[in-house]
C-alpha cells in the first residue's frame, strides 16, 4: 500500500472525478482495475490479513483520504502520508474488536463520482 500512496495517483480522482466526461476506453480500464483490485484483496482476505468487516471498495476511499493530505514541502507531504497510512494499516488489521459502522461504499457509487449529474 506505501508505493501505492508514494505514487499520488488518487490526488488525480481527487481533482478530476466529475470534471469531464470518461470514454467507454476508461470505464473498461476502470473495471480492469477493479478487477485486479479484487482479485489481490481478496488473496490478502485469505490470508487473514485484514478485518473481516473490510471490503475492497473501501480502499478507494481510504486511498483518496492519504491523497487529501498536502502540505507545502513535498518531502513533509510524503512524511504524512506514511504516517497516516501506518495509523489506516493498523485500523484494518485482524484485531479488530468493534464492527465498522454503516454499509461500505459499493462500486457503483464509486463509478457514480465520474459521470455527469
Amino acid at each position: 500500500m506505501s508505493r501505492r500512496v508514494e505514487a499520488d495517483s488518487h490526488s488525480l480522482t481527487l481533482r478530476l472525478a466529475g470534471t469531464f466526461t470518461p470514454t467507454e476506453d476508461l470505464y473498461r480500464e476502470g473495471q480492469r482495475a477493479q478487477e485486479l483490485n479484487v482479485r489481490l484483496f481478496e488473496r490478502t482476505k485469505r490470508a487473514g490479513a485484514s478485518r473481516a468487516d473490510l471490503v475492497v471498495d473501501d480502499l478507494t476511499f481510504v486511498f483518496e483520504q492519504l491523497a487529501a493530505v498536502r502540505v507545502r514541502d513535498p518531502n513533509r507531504t510524503r512524511e504524512l502520508r506514511r504516517r497516516y497510512l501506518a495509523l489506516t494499516l493498523r485500523a484494518i488489521e485482524t484485531k479488530a474488536d468493534q464492527a465498522l459502522p454503516g454499509p461500505p461504499p459499493t462500486w457503483s457509487e464509486i463509478v457514480q463520482r465520474w459521470q455527469d449529474e
